[in-house]
Protein backbone atom coordinates (compact mmCIF):
# COMPACT_ATOMS: atom_id res chain seq x y z
CA UNK A 1 0.00 0.00 0.00
CA UNK A 2 2.76 2.24 1.28
CA UNK A 3 4.49 1.58 -2.50
CA UNK A 4 0.78 2.39 -4.37
CA UNK A 5 1.14 5.64 -2.63
CA UNK A 6 4.50 6.67 -3.03
CA UNK A 7 4.38 6.06 -7.19
CA UNK A 8 1.06 7.87 -7.02
CA UNK A 9 2.47 10.72 -5.74
CA UNK A 10 5.50 10.43 -7.78
CA UNK A 11 3.76 10.42 -10.47
CA UNK A 12 1.89 13.96 -9.53
CA UNK A 13 5.27 15.12 -8.73
CA UNK A 14 6.48 14.33 -12.47
CA UNK A 15 2.93 16.42 -13.66
CA UNK A 16 3.28 19.35 -12.04
CA UNK A 17 6.57 19.80 -13.40
CA UNK A 18 5.89 19.21 -16.88
CA UNK A 19 2.62 21.43 -16.19
CA UNK A 20 4.93 24.29 -15.13
CA UNK A 21 7.79 23.52 -18.26
CA UNK A 22 4.60 24.19 -20.43
CA UNK A 23 3.52 27.06 -19.10
CA UNK A 24 6.53 28.88 -18.15
CA UNK A 25 7.81 27.96 -22.27
CA UNK A 26 4.57 29.48 -23.20
CA UNK A 27 4.82 32.63 -21.14
CA UNK A 28 8.45 33.09 -23.14
CA UNK A 29 7.26 32.28 -26.40
CA UNK A 30 4.23 34.70 -25.71
CA UNK A 31 6.78 37.22 -24.49
CA UNK A 32 9.21 37.06 -26.94
CA UNK A 33 6.75 38.05 -29.64
CA UNK A 34 5.66 41.01 -28.22
CA UNK A 35 8.03 44.39 -28.89
CA UNK A 36 7.92 47.86 -29.19
CA UNK A 37 9.39 51.23 -30.42
CA UNK A 38 9.44 54.33 -28.17
CA UNK A 39 10.54 57.51 -27.54
CA UNK A 40 9.01 58.96 -24.92
CA UNK A 41 11.32 58.45 -22.36
CA UNK A 42 13.43 60.50 -24.27
CA UNK A 43 11.39 63.98 -25.24
CA UNK A 44 13.85 66.81 -25.24
CA UNK A 45 11.75 69.30 -27.33
CA UNK A 46 8.57 70.30 -29.34
CA UNK A 47 6.94 70.68 -32.79
CA UNK A 48 4.45 73.18 -33.20
CA UNK A 49 1.90 73.87 -34.76
CA UNK A 50 -0.85 71.27 -35.73
CA UNK A 51 -3.21 72.62 -36.85
CA UNK A 52 -5.67 72.17 -40.27
CA UNK A 53 -4.94 76.08 -41.39
CA UNK A 54 -1.07 75.64 -42.21
CA UNK A 55 0.78 72.01 -40.68
CA UNK A 56 -2.49 69.34 -40.77
CA UNK A 57 -0.32 66.53 -41.30
CA UNK A 58 3.09 65.46 -39.46
CA UNK A 59 3.51 61.64 -38.88
CA UNK A 60 6.79 58.94 -37.79
CA UNK A 61 8.15 57.14 -40.29
CA UNK A 62 9.66 53.42 -38.60
CA UNK A 63 11.31 50.51 -40.32
CA UNK A 64 11.12 46.73 -39.18
CA UNK A 65 13.49 43.99 -40.70
CA UNK A 66 10.90 41.22 -40.10
CA UNK A 67 7.19 40.63 -40.43
CA UNK A 68 5.03 42.39 -37.95
CA UNK A 69 1.68 42.82 -36.61
CA UNK A 70 0.83 46.29 -35.64
CA UNK A 71 -0.92 46.57 -31.98
CA UNK A 72 -1.21 50.40 -31.40
CA UNK A 73 0.53 53.96 -31.75
CA UNK A 74 0.48 56.26 -28.84
CA UNK A 75 2.39 60.07 -29.52
CA UNK A 76 2.32 63.17 -27.24
CA UNK A 77 0.86 65.86 -27.94
CA UNK A 78 -0.48 69.53 -25.84
CA UNK A 79 -3.86 70.81 -27.43
CA UNK A 80 -3.66 73.67 -25.15
CA UNK A 81 -6.90 72.54 -23.65
CA UNK A 82 -9.00 72.69 -26.98
CA UNK A 83 -9.61 68.67 -27.85
CA UNK A 84 -8.67 67.78 -31.80
CA UNK A 85 -9.83 65.13 -34.04
CA UNK A 86 -7.59 63.83 -36.03
CA UNK A 87 -7.43 60.87 -38.81
CA UNK A 88 -4.46 58.16 -38.70
CA UNK A 89 -2.60 56.37 -41.09
CA UNK A 90 -0.14 53.90 -42.33
CA UNK A 91 1.47 53.86 -45.77
CA UNK A 92 4.51 52.36 -47.27
CA UNK A 93 7.44 55.12 -47.51
CA UNK A 94 9.96 55.19 -49.89
CA UNK A 95 12.55 57.95 -47.80
CA UNK A 96 10.49 60.81 -49.50
CA UNK A 97 6.84 60.10 -49.93
CA UNK A 98 4.41 57.57 -49.43
CA UNK A 99 3.27 55.20 -51.93
CA UNK A 100 0.33 53.15 -53.08
CA UNK A 101 -2.96 53.05 -50.58
CA UNK A 102 -3.02 53.70 -46.99
CA UNK A 103 -2.85 50.21 -45.25
CA UNK A 104 -4.73 51.56 -42.53
CA UNK A 105 -7.27 54.13 -41.35
CA UNK A 106 -8.72 55.44 -38.26
CA UNK A 107 -9.26 58.24 -35.80
CA UNK A 108 -9.17 59.60 -32.49
CA UNK A 109 -9.37 63.14 -30.41
CA UNK A 110 -6.81 64.52 -28.51
CA UNK A 111 -7.33 64.88 -24.64
CA UNK A 112 -8.37 68.56 -24.54
CA UNK A 113 -5.63 69.37 -21.18
CA UNK A 114 -3.76 72.21 -20.83
CA UNK A 115 -0.38 70.04 -20.59
CA UNK A 116 1.26 67.16 -22.50
CA UNK A 117 -0.80 64.13 -22.97
CA UNK A 118 -0.47 60.43 -24.66
CA UNK A 119 -2.78 59.81 -27.38
CA UNK A 120 -3.57 56.39 -28.47
CA UNK A 121 -5.13 54.70 -31.44
CA UNK A 122 -5.65 50.76 -31.52
CA UNK A 123 -4.06 49.54 -34.82
CA UNK A 124 -4.55 46.15 -33.57
CA UNK A 125 -4.80 43.26 -36.65
CA UNK A 126 -2.63 45.31 -39.51
CA UNK A 127 0.27 43.11 -40.83
CA UNK A 128 3.06 44.67 -41.84
CA UNK A 129 5.88 42.79 -44.22
CA UNK A 130 9.70 43.94 -43.61
CA UNK A 131 9.91 47.40 -45.21
CA UNK A 132 9.78 51.23 -43.89
CA UNK A 133 6.36 52.74 -43.09
CA UNK A 134 4.83 56.29 -42.28
CA UNK A 135 2.27 56.51 -39.18
CA UNK A 136 0.33 60.28 -40.58
CA UNK A 137 -1.84 62.12 -38.10
CA UNK A 138 -3.94 64.73 -39.83
CA UNK A 139 -5.61 67.40 -37.39
CA UNK A 140 -9.38 67.42 -38.96
CA UNK A 141 -10.81 70.05 -36.81
CA UNK A 142 -10.34 73.33 -35.38
CA UNK A 143 -7.42 74.15 -32.65
CA UNK A 144 -3.52 74.16 -32.32
CA UNK A 145 -1.19 71.56 -30.85
CA UNK A 146 2.20 71.24 -29.85
CA UNK A 147 4.04 67.34 -30.90
CA UNK A 148 6.56 66.35 -28.33
CA UNK A 149 9.61 65.55 -29.79
CA UNK A 150 12.96 63.29 -29.19
CA UNK A 151 16.77 64.05 -30.49
CA UNK A 152 17.76 60.96 -32.21
CA UNK A 153 15.98 58.26 -30.15
CA UNK A 154 15.29 56.13 -32.70
CA UNK A 155 17.67 55.23 -35.28
CA UNK A 156 15.09 53.39 -37.81
CA UNK A 157 12.75 56.17 -38.77
CA UNK A 158 12.14 59.97 -38.94
CA UNK A 159 9.89 62.59 -38.12
CA UNK A 160 7.91 64.04 -40.94
CA UNK A 161 5.84 66.77 -41.78
CA UNK A 162 3.85 68.30 -44.97
CA UNK A 163 3.37 71.92 -44.71
CA UNK A 164 0.59 73.91 -46.58
CA UNK A 165 1.80 77.24 -45.87
CA UNK A 166 0.21 80.05 -47.76
CA UNK A 167 -0.77 79.90 -51.46
CA UNK A 168 2.54 81.36 -52.32
CA UNK A 169 4.64 79.13 -50.43
CA UNK A 170 2.96 75.96 -50.94
CA UNK A 171 4.94 72.76 -50.01
CA UNK A 172 5.54 70.47 -53.11
CA UNK A 173 7.48 67.50 -50.53
CA UNK A 174 7.57 66.36 -47.37
CA UNK A 175 9.58 67.48 -44.69
CA UNK A 176 12.07 64.88 -43.40
CA UNK A 177 14.04 65.31 -39.95
CA UNK A 178 17.37 64.03 -40.08
CA UNK A 179 17.57 64.94 -35.84
CA UNK A 180 14.11 64.40 -34.61
CA UNK A 181 11.89 61.99 -33.68
CA UNK A 182 8.15 62.31 -32.63
CA UNK A 183 7.47 61.36 -29.15
CA UNK A 184 5.74 58.25 -29.90
CA UNK A 185 5.35 54.78 -29.22
CA UNK A 186 4.33 51.69 -31.55
CA UNK A 187 3.47 48.43 -29.88
CA UNK A 188 3.20 45.57 -32.32
CA UNK A 189 4.07 41.46 -32.90
CA UNK A 190 6.59 39.95 -34.67
CA UNK A 191 5.58 37.45 -36.94
CA UNK A 192 8.01 34.99 -37.71
CA UNK A 193 8.39 33.93 -41.90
Amino acid sequence: MEYAAHACQSEMDTMWKVSLGVAASLLVTGAANAAGISTLNSVTGEATPWEQATTATYGQTVTFDEPVELKSFEFRSNDKGTAITYSVSVYAWDGNDVTGAALFSGSGITAGESHYANNTTDMSGLLLSPGQYVVLLEATSAGSATFATADSGYSGGSWVYWDKGSDAEQSESWYVSLTSDLGFRLDYDDKPN
